[in-house]
């Protein structure tokens, strides 16, 4: 996933993986905006390292904010021989999912790739995150004057 800004057109960004050209398509306007490259199904990539290629030609600052690679198990995410059903796919799975970093286990998450704190691609929250969001809101002393009809 990426997050670019200043950018209103795909041709201001070449995206490459392993030399071979990402297709996106940018929103037409210059602010924030968040993108996904998922690999086909069936598909994956070999053992070793990989190049990920962003270059640019812009006439303003066309701007490369956020770079995330994930790397999912077979069966996980979007992709992969052992993706999840298209009737599963639009219930988002609640769990226990691993947040790693160089390796090492820190934390745990409530869901693989479906809520928005996640992925700003996501269009929603998941249960857990909402859930924590309106307990914050109601309990701020805000809330507790407020007048709510």
């Amino acid at each position: 996933t990426w997050c670019v800004a200043s950018v209103s057109s795909s041709h201001n960004i070449t995206i490459s993986v392993d030399n071979t050209i990402v297709n996106w398509v940018a929103q037409a306007h210059l602010d924030r905006q968040f993108h996904s490259f998922w690999l086909p199904p069936g598909a994956s990539l070999s053992r070793g390292t990989h190049a990920v290629h962003f270059s640019g030609s812009c006439r303003v600052n066309c701007t490369v904010c956020h770079v995330m690679v994930h790397a999912f198990a077979e069966g996980f995410g979007h992709g992969g021989a052992g993706k999840a059903s298209a009737s599963d796919m639009g219930t988002p799975k609640i769990g226990a999912y691993g947040v790693y970093n160089e390796g090492k286990l820190i934390g745990y998450r409530a869901t693989q790739d479906s809520c928005l704190m996640r992925d700003m691609t996501s269009h929603a929250l998941c249960s857990i995150c909402r859930e924590a969001l309106w307990r914050n809101l109601l309990a701020s002393p805000a809330a507790m004057t407020a007048r709510i009809s």
